[in-house]
């Protein structure tokens, strides 16, 4: 059994009533539920499969798998996307929470046989709360004998889907072909990976590779004369964090008072800055586009910092440069502060 490295990220999610973790590194990307075809010869943990990037990618019920609960689909749903033993492979989630350490000095208890199987690797101490890590390498695709063969695979997706009216069937085929894509026309470049993130009821997308992590936060500690969208201080795993309410800058939903749960943390400085955020909604890849491609009435979209266009579906979104945004904070200040500093 292996010990998590103390900078080892994980993807926390919910499935069912139960949080669980995976290696950030290994997740490829967790998209929006998609429409599903029924996979023959299948055990009922695989809810079907769908068309990833040209890759037929199997959909597996962590809730099915351990519990034998029948999950219902719900188009706010998730399909975590990773690669196990060179094939794809993807986990159905109910939502995202974190992208977070494990705290270091937590014990780490291997998961119990009762529990349900071996999937279960540790529990971890993670996100203000506790989240079972599981081992996608013991998944099992293929059917085996002992199998109920009276749960077969076009029913079993059948009962998975019945409680989807039809604007949502729409929805889900909508994404099922938006993710077989392999390429979008005039699109040049390789493909990144992006978190879209909330935040005051608008969504943006950064970079993979810029965000070191999307982590719950407490209450932050107010720090006198600072401009209005310095939040305060708070600290993540024993680092002070200066934490900054960005909504104003991209346009979003701003009130007095307000609190984020979540912070995504980035480096600016020489220091690491966290930035208020509602929620983490998805990790995609994709070929980023000019910003000329956002919408016009798109908040920020003629702002430098907006590195350039996510089109996701049936949106496109901002994408933050976030070294340049921060630096340009000092500039974006509000009514509240026009006459000073708070």
């Amino acid at each position: 059994m292996r010990t998590p490295d103390a900078s080892e990220r994980f993807l926390v999610f919910t499935a069912g009533d139960v949080r669980y973790a995976l290696p950030e590194a290994r997740v490829r990307e967790a998209l929006r539920l998609p429409r599903l075809t029924a996979l023959d010869e299948t055990p009922p943990w695989v809810l079907g499969a769908f068309d990833l990037h040209g890759e037929l990618t199997p959909l597996i019920s962590i809730e099915r798998c351990l519990e034998g609960t029948r999950p219902a689909a719900s188009a706010n749903d998730l399909a975590i996307a990773l690669e196990v033993a060179g094939h794809p492979l993807a986990i159905h989630a109910q939502g995202l929470l974190s992208v977070d350490r494990a705290e270091p000095r937590s014990p780490i208890w291997p998961a119990a046989d009762e529990t349900g199987s071996a999937l279960l690797e540790k529990e971890l101490q993670i996100g203000g709360g506790t989240a079972w890590l599981l081992s996608p390498e013991r998944i099992r695709v293929g059917t085996r004998q002992n199998i109920d063969v009276a749960d077969l695979p076009d029913g079993r997706l059948l009962a998975f889907e019945r409680g989807l009216d039809a604007a949502a069937l729409g929805c889900l085929d909508d994404r099922a072909r938006w993710y077989s894509r392999l390429d979008m026309p005039g699109i040049a470049g390789e493909r990144e990976a992006f978190w879209l993130l909330r935040l005051g009821g608008r969504s943006f997308a950064l970079r993979r590779r810029d965000c070191l992590g999307v982590v719950p936060i407490g209450s932050a500690v107010p720090v006198p004369c600072t401009p209005a969208h310095v939040l305060g201080v708070t600290a993540v795993h024993g680092t002070r964090v200066t934490l900054l309410d960005v909504r104003t800058a991209l346009g979003a939903a701003a009130e007095d008072a307000w609190q984020p749960g979540l912070a995504a943390i980035v480096g600016f400085d020489g220091q690491r800055v966290g930035i208020g955020v509602d929620a983490v909604e998805q990790l995609v890849c994709a070929r980023p586009e000019p910003a000329s491609a956002l919408p016009a009435a798109t908040p920020g979209a003629a702002q430098h910092w907006t590195l350039g266009a996510l089109r996701d579906c049936q949106r496109t979104l901002p994408i933050i440069q976030t070294d340049a945004l921060l630096s340009d904070l000092g500039l974006l200040r509000d009514e509240r502060t026009a006459g000073g500093e708070r």
